[in-house]
């Protein structure tokens, strides 16, 4: 039988530990969640303005929070590897409704309000990025038809490969040797 083992008296307690960890990092978690939806609303907003110059100071910044993702992420993967040991799973396994699962009262409670808020704030954030995506989008495809148009011809595409394909149209001037 895998998981916790009712004859480990010290199981219940280490658990308890390890909950308290858990919600202690998840907090810093929501935190840099926190973070990354402002920054994330500061490149829209710089976008949609036309604002170049702010725009380059926000993506100045993302390294401080890709070290800082970085860091959460090696931090997390401790927790899960602690978490797998303890209650016998791989720890691609464990996240926190598994550990939630595990324990009872006021930790159980914490953790799936934890789960809840992070979920929450993890769709707020994705949709931001979507926004930013489809703003991108559509100034890409604007470029596209705008050069195509200048250029009288497709503006020339990358397979799927990434590959380019050739243009069915070239240069306005031709030079001929």
């Amino acid at each position: 039988m895998t998981g916790l083992h009712s004859a480990d008296c010290h199981a219940p307690a280490a658990l308890d530990h390890l909950a308290q960890r858990a919600l202690v990092h998840f907090e810093r978690e929501e935190a840099f969640l926190d973070s990354l939806r402002e920054q994330l609303q500061e490149i829209h907003t710089a976008l949609v303005d036309n604002n170049q110059p702010e725009l380059h100071k926000v993506l100045q910044r993302q390294s401080e929070l890709e070290r800082r993702q970085e860091a959460l992420r090696r931090q997390r993967a401790g927790l899960r590897r602690r978490a797998a040991a303890l209650l016998g799973v791989a720890a691609e396994d464990i996240h926190l409704g598994r550990l939630a699962e595990h324990l009872s009262g006021e930790p159980a409670r914490q953790l799936e309000h934890q789960r809840q808020r992070l979920e929450q704030k993890l769709r707020e954030t994705d949709q931001i990025r979507q926004r930013i995506a489809s703003l991108t989008h559509c100034c890409l495809s604007f470029l596209q038809h705008f050069f195509r148009d200048l250029t009288g011809g497709d503006a020339g595409r990358y397979s799927p490969t990434g590959s380019r394909s050739d243009t069915a149209c070239g240069s306005f001037i031709e030079a001929r040797g």
